[in-house]
């Protein structure tokens, strides 16, 4: 069945432009085939369904072709076309002009949709640093690099090869001076490298002895020039602080190990403690070894007949018999062996005669020992011996404390310079500001002046003494008064 178009329509259809574009000719025919649905809907209807009146059927089926959403009156040709140019955009329909607009105006306004402006070409630059672009917009001027990288690359080259060399140079220089010996002192000491002993363990020994300043240069030197431990022999070799590294890999390198005794010097006014660690600075005999073997007192009592003064005290130890002499000990010696010795060597010095002055004097050993250990650390110069004994007998006479710091020390396991009023006060039988008379024993080992001293006091009057702190001379007193003008003299206090 075919539908008549209405004259309206007809018109509409002749004036449509034949250029449009293919979107805009299919929403028309959408639009036709709806209201051709609707007429046949609405042929089938009775005449009184609706309230609708023709001219408004009309109208609104006008408006569905058109795709309208609001009701509008009936547009002329022209203001249609101005109307529906934009939904065509980018269609190929041709340009016209208002009534009234001149040639070569634009009829469309500015920032409409179809008034986009032709672009000029742009021509592309180089990229640029984001610093110049920077630059350029804050309106700095823009200075350009010259020669780049291929400049600068030189110079760190050469700033990386100053560097290596110095680092080189700051090594070796290093190395060189851990190589130097660690003192000058040329006193000989017999150090022991067990059997089997890595060149870690020789280097570790070493370091303990204040011979080598660095472990790793150690084991870095004799590593390149002994092949590890293959020819470096173990044993006792003689050494002293003015060797280097070099020295000591030689000697062990050629063997010159040291077959035989090891001298030890065990000097005036050591203690049993001081001794111990000397024997074992020297690989005699371990330390714990030596003060444990000193404690065996009945033991070597039974021995030394010498010893028989001494009280039966479970705190005594044989402190103040083991005579100070430079000892020749042999490699393999045991603690027992060493106190032996150095009784043997009491005994040859504690002669007949001494032992005939000491019973004439009405003394024992013992308390002659113990006088003299006293004598020994309160005195510097011999010829103020005799004089500091007789300050204690004279004191003991005179039922007044000894009052020798160097006792109070002994008791505190340290030695100081001044001792305070509260170290004066520590709870100890060595304590003679707190108690009278002598000591319960020694305080360390006298030698043969100390004893002669005990033995033989001088006969004054003297009950005080202060020592000068820079000669150690003793200047003695009578009085009380004396002795502070002296302390203020001597000692600033």
């Amino acid at each position: 069945m075919k539908i008549r178009l209405t004259q309206g329509e007809a018109k509409k259809e002749a004036s449509e432009p034949k250029t449009q574009s293919r979107q805009t000719q299919k929403r028309t025919a959408q639009s036709t085939e709806v209201e051709m649905r609707k007429k046949r809907a609405n042929a089938k209807r009775p005449a009184n369904a609706g309230t609708q009146t023709a001219p408004k059927k009309k109208t609104q089926q006008r408006q569905t072709a058109e795709g309208t959403a609001a009701r509008r009156p009936v547009e002329g040709r022209k203001a249609q076309e101005r109307r529906e140019a934009p939904r065509q955009a980018g269609a190929a329909a041709p340009k016209q002009r208002p009534a009234g607009q001149k040639k070569g105006q634009s009829g469309q306004r500015a920032g409409s949709p179809g008034t986009a402006k032709k672009k000029r070409p742009v021509q592309k630059q180089p990229a640029e640093p984001r610093q110049r672009r920077k630059a350029e917009e804050m309106g700095a001027p823009v200075k350009r690099k010259k020669g780049g990288l291929k400049y600068k690359l030189p110079i760190v080259i050469a700033a990386v090869v100053l560097i290596v060399v110095i680092g080189i140079f700051a090594g070796r220089s290093f190395y060189n001076a851990m190589l130097e010996p660690t003192g000058t002192s040329t006193e000989t000491m017999i150090v022991e490298i067990p059997d089997g002993s890595t060149i870690k363990d020789v280097g570790e020994i070493l370091y303990d002895q204040g011979l080598i300043k660095n472990t790793m240069i150690f084991q870095s030197y004799a590593g390149r020039h002994s092949r590890g431990t293959s020819g470096m022999q173990a044993g006792n070799y003689e050494m002293n602080h003015a060797m280097s590294i070099p020295d000591i890999v030689d000697k062990m390198l050629n063997g010159d190990v040291y077959s035989g005794a090891i001298p030890v010097l065990l000097s005036e006014g050591k203690n049993i403690n001081e001794m111990a660690q000397i024997l074992e600075k020297h690989n005699i005999c371990t330390s714990a070894a030596f003060i444990s073997e000193t404690k065996k007192l009945g033991e070597y009592k039974a021995l030394y007949p010498i010893l028989s003064s001494i009280p039966d005290d479970k705190n005594r130890t044989l402190e103040g018999y083991l005579f100070p002499d430079t000892y020749e000990i042999e490699p393999g010696s045991t603690a027992s062996d060493v106190v032996k010795k150095m009784l043997d060597r009491f005994t040859e010095v504690y002669n007949q005669d001494f032992m005939q002055q000491t019973i004439e004097k009405g003394k024992t050993v013992d308390e002659i020992v113990i006088m003299a250990s006293i004598v020994e650390l309160e005195t510097k110069l011999p010829e103020d011996k005799a004089n500091a004994a007789s300050v204690f007998y004279n004191r003991i006479a005179q039922n007044m404390p000894l009052q020798s710091d160097i006792t109070v020390d002994y008791a505190l396991g340290k030695k100081h310079a001044v001792l305070t009023e509260e170290q004066t006060k520590i709870d100890s039988p060595y304590n003679t500001y707190q108690n009278l008379g002598l000591p319960v024993g020694p305080i360390c080992s006298p030698g043969k002046s100390s004893i002669d001293a005990a033995i033989n006091p001088a006969q004054t009057k003297y009950l005080f003494f202060v020592a000068d702190m820079d000669s150690g001379k003793l200047y003695f007193n009578e009085t009380l008064e004396g002795h502070n003008a002296d302390v203020q003299k001597y000692m600033g206090d």
